[in-house]
């Protein structure tokens, strides 16, 4: 999570439970950045497709 953009990796922990207890809406998400639903998934689907790096 450390190679892709901090608002991204929020998103991603957020909404699929990583180091929480529970996985959080999206609307919840658009909530604490201030950003719409919309905005947060497309957030989301960028993060999703960026490359993975090499260690």
């Amino acid at each position: 999570m450390k190679k892709i953009p901090k608002k991204e990796a929020l998103i991603i922990e957020n909404y699929f439970e990583i180091d929480m207890n529970c996985p959080h809406t999206l609307e919840e998400i658009g909530d604490e950045l201030a950003h719409t639903i919309e905005r947060v998934r497309q957030l989301k689907e960028r993060a999703q497709t960026l490359p993975v790096p090499k260690c």
